[in-house]
């Protein structure tokens, strides 16, 4: 009995002893870590975590921007042959048009565009941004002038009411009258938007959100034809008697302008979604939005004129000496300048619906974890606007104009962009 209860003691401690063995020999194996993907959020930031991601953003880019020519609807400023009685009307097969019935180009608008945004929760899922952008002033100038002589012939042509052809002589050798003609036009563009943004899609490379606010726009372009001229013709010569004889001279002096002002505000909701691709520092987006709303149009158009005639009558004696001569002078103030008359004058408001389509494409660089350089295109159409050498009428006593058109605006972007 006693040698059964000892042998059974002795195998428990065997056993016992055999698990510490193997404790010691056989340590247990550790947990290889498990690595989570990076997540994506708006703007294409990543982190361990997405509330450990920057929650807010602004940025600056640099814009080149083109915006469509300016039409001009009628010709406005022509030349022709000076021997010929209508050179510079438009019906005459000499007339060639020098400035008008075509677009200007303007040539590229430098500007800027800051932009911000922040996300309200930690997980990135609902957020507010704003931008607003503004294009420098870009002018285009056109000037013609004659030298001494009168050449070449310059003329502002015109119509009647009934349509017949008519022209405004500026300069032309066969007075001789000399003269200069100036047309100016210029544009500018800014705009603003503030948009609410949802992200409705999510994973390790890839984010969606929708975006939905109100945008505004500003477009204030100008044209202003300015034209001086001087006629020194020869003067006529008016028999008296044997003994005596007269001269008339009638020297005239005059100088106009006109000036067309339009500006566009457009003020709408707007609704788009954005696309953003992240690979290690690499980034890419895609924006499109779509703006719908009420363009303000207001046209404002201004003009005057004034002339000046001196008229000399001169006593010459046969052998041509001057005996004594009179001079008068009169000046004449006029509403209206070439193009512009009281029926035309003042400012007119009308207001049109407009879509207005956008599209942004970016490039990204991640320098820092926090900054990020950029380079893009963008892309607007704006559609009913009034641009002011639509406005414009080549006919006698003509009223106002409403003629709309629409606006391309594109061009290229380079920025930074800073996170926190």
């Amino acid at each position: 009995m006693r040698k059964a209860i000892l042998a059974s003691v002795l195998s428990l401690l065997a056993c016992v002893g055999s698990g510490f063995a193997q404790d010691k020999l056989l340590p247990p194996v550790a947990t290889p870590p498990v690595t989570v993907a990076q997540p994506v959020i708006a703007d294409g930031t990543w982190s361990a975590g997405v509330s450990n991601a920057p929650r807010g953003w602004v940025a600056f880019d640099y814009l080149n921007w083109w915006i469509s020519p300016g039409p001009i609807g009628v010709p406005l400023v022509t030349t022709g042959n000076p021997a010929s009685p209508t050179g510079g009307a438009i019906g005459d097969p000499s007339t060639v048009v020098l400035f008008g019935n075509s677009n200007v180009n303007f040539g590229p608008l430098q500007g800027g565009r800051l932009s911000m945004g922040y996300w309200f929760d930690c997980e990135a899922k609902c957020g507010i941004e704003a931008s607003a952008f503004l294009l420098a002033t870009q002018r285009n100038t056109f000037i013609a002038s004659s030298d001494a002589g009168g050449n070449p012939l310059l003329a502002l042509p015109f119509f009647t009411p009934g349509g017949v052809a008519g022209r405004t002589l500026i300069s032309s050798p066969a007075v001789p009258q000399t003269g200069s003609v100036l047309v100016g036009m210029s544009t500018s563009l800014w705009g603003a938007d503030v948009n609410a943004v949802w992200n409705c899609y999510r994973d390790c490379a890839c984010s969606i959100d929708l975006l939905a606010g109100f945008r505004y726009y500003n477009l204030h372009e100008t044209l202003g034809l300015g034209a001086n001229t001087a006629a020194d013709p020869t003067a006529t010569r008016i028999p008296f008697n044997a003994d005596f004889f007269f001269t008339s001279k009638i020297n005239t002096l005059a100088s106009g302008f006109d000036y067309f002002s339009t500006r566009n505000q457009f003020f709408g909701g707007q609704i788009g979604a954005r696309a953003a691709w992240h690979d290690g520092p690499c980034s890419a987006e895609i924006l499109g939005m779509l703006a719908m709303g009420r363009t303000a149009r207001s046209l404002y158009a201004n003009g005057a004129s004034i002339s000046s005639t001196t008229t000399t009558i001169s006593k010459f004696t046969t052998a041509g000496v001057r005996v004594s001569s009179i001079t008068t002078a009169t000046q004449t103030a006029t509403v209206g300048g070439f193009y512009t008359n009281p029926n035309n004058i003042g400012t007119f408001d009308s207001c049109g619906f407009s879509v207005v389509p956008q599209v942004e494409f970016k490039l990204g660089y991640d320098v820092t974890r926090n900054l990020r350089v950029t380079i893009g295109y963008d892309a607007m159409y704006w559609t009913n606007v009034l641009r002011p050498g639509n406005q414009i009428s080549n006919v006698i006593g003509a009223g106002p104009l409403n003629n709309g058109s629409n606006v391309w605006v594109n061009g290229f972007n380079a920025g930074l962009q800073y996170r926190w």
